[in-house]
């Protein structure tokens, strides 16, 4: 089998590592063609293809061998060249349709996090949530776009993503191709490279970062400082969300891990949605422990369940969030430009029956604990 070199620079500078690539395969370009030109010329080569040179441009001898896992036949990338050319995606009013739909699962939070507290608790939380909802919004466009999809061409060779193609790693990539940890282009949704799709992949990614942020806020509200409960909402869009997304669907480590480690099909997150809830409880849970005063033990006895002040906001707001979710499924280009029309209407016939699941088991649970159903915690299992 062949066995290649890889460059181990922990930043690369990818347009002249492409265009070395290009080289390398035969596709040299004529005097005066640029690097992006040698990108749009040698994206039919595969992700992985980006990062095969057998010498370093740099000048530096690196003498490492790619792990043979790595080398594509010419079939693989033949495949791969077909299906990225003949695949045509959705129009473009069915993103802008999806990402209407999964803004109601943001609402569909707000109403259900504010219909279990007294008055002066909900009144916080609703303005917190609105105002976390605002600043994710702002902060994901700034910066967290870039991180979440800064190099994202370099996994998917899509020709309208060729301006995202920088990844940041801190690990040598003689280990590995896969070991990305931040994306480093797209910041402020800027360039000449910004591209319907780009515009596409935003949209459909801005209701995640919001409702990312949005649950810890609403949790918080009242418990702690309201700049406290800010400033951790803009730092949940703009910053650990898109990273732990990018690790994820973004092009880095943890999706690799299957190819990197031989750990399956690496960490596969096909919503998006496990991301999402896993970091927004994960810090909700660390900030109540730091914020919410400790309380005396007592004795369980027959406690009775939390009062629901406004149970039909809860309801309400567990609809909303099973209607978003159809819309937040479906809103992913990279993903929808894949998928057969039997595929997306599978899936959408699962996301239905999941949230039966969620309806039901709740509801029998409740009534068979206390004598009664409960609305909260059974709207509660709905948008789980």
């Amino acid at each position: 089998m062949t066995s290649y070199t890889v460059y181990t620079g922990h930043l690369l500078d990818f347009p002249a590592v492409i265009a070395a690539c290009a080289v390398r395969f035969g596709r040299s370009s004529p005097a005066g063609a640029t690097s992006q030109d040698h990108l749009s010329g040698s994206m039919d080569s595969g992700a992985n293809g980006i990062m095969r040179i057998i010498e370093d441009f740099s000048g530096e001898s690196i003498g490492e061998t790619m792990h043979p896992f790595f080398a594509q036949t010419t079939d693989a990338e033949a495949a791969v060249a077909s299906i990225m050319a003949t695949t045509v995606g959705p129009p473009i009013y069915w993103y802008l349709a999806a990402a209407a739909i999964a803004f109601l699962v943001p609402t569909g939070f707000v109403l259900i996090g504010v219909a279990g507290l007294d008055a002066e608790r909900a009144w916080n939380a609703a303005l917190g949530g609105l105002a976390a909802i605002g600043l994710a919004a702002f902060g994901y466009w700034a910066v967290g776009f870039a991180l979440q999809f800064g190099g994202v061409g370099l996994v998917y060779p899509h020709d309208e993503l060729r301006s995202l193609v920088w990844e940041w790693s801190p690990v040598a990539t003689n280990w590995g191709v896969g070991w990305g940890f931040a994306g480093l282009s797209g910041w402020f949704l800027s360039g000449q490279g910004i591209t319907p799709l780009v515009y596409a992949l935003f949209l459909g990614h801005m209701p995640w970062a919001m409702t990312a942020a949005l649950i810890p806020v609403v949790a918080l509200r009242g418990r702690a400082p309201a700049t406290g409960t800010m400033l951790l909402g803009m730092l949940m869009g703009a910053v650990v969300y898109p990273l732990a997304d990018n690790w994820v669907r973004g092009g880095g480590w943890l999706s690799a891990l299957g190819s990197n480690l031989s750990l399956g099909h690496g960490f596969v997150d096909f919503g998006g949605a496990g991301t999402v809830h896993l970091v927004a409880a994960g810090f909700s849970l660390a900030a109540l422990v730091v914020w919410m005063p400790r309380r005396p033990p007592t004795a369980a006895g027959n406690a009775p369940l939390p009062p629901v002040q406004l149970p039909l906001l809860s309801v309400v707001g567990s609809l909303l969030i099973f209607a978003g979710a159809l819309g937040w499924m479906w809103t992913n280009p990279l993903q929808m430009s894949v998928l057969s029309d039997a595929a997306v209407l599978r899936g959408s016939v699962n996301i239905m029956l999941f949230a039966a699941g969620g309806i039901v088991i709740p509801l029998l649970y409740t009534w068979f604990v206390t004598g009664y159903s409960e609305p909260m915690i059974t709207a509660r299992g709905l948008a789980a």
